[in-house]
């Protein structure tokens, strides 16, 4: 249930930017999304691809220069770790069974 929260927040937090066509992301919704990503393409490598697919979209609208400067933010860090150290912990197949859900409705 905690790592369903977690991946939940951490996605509603880019989602505004995706939805308003907004030219970058802030750091630290990107620092949450990108850890989440980073997990569940690990945790999941047989949808490693897509995972890596829905990171390209949230940052299309971002130019190689913005995205440097949020991912080299203290935000963006301090939200990746703090997402990575939560996900961690969570039981494997528990993982998958959400990174997929999550993949599915982030399609």
């Amino acid at each position: 249930m905690k790592f369903s929260r977690t991946l939940g927040i951490a996605v509603l937090f880019a989602f505004p930017a995706l939805i308003l066509g907004a030219s970058s992301v802030p750091p630290a919704a990107l620092g949450q999304v990108e850890a989440t990503i980073n997990f569940c393409s690990n945790v999941d490598s047989s949808s490693a691809a897509q995972y890596k697919e829905w990171g390209k979209r949230l940052v299309a609208n971002m130019t190689e220069k913005e995205l440097k400067e949020a991912r080299d933010s203290s935000e963006y860090k301090q939200n990746y770790d703090s997402i990575t150290s939560q996900l961690a912990k969570v039981p494997a197949e528990k993982a998958v069974q959400t990174c997929r859900a999550a993949l599915n409705n982030g399609q």
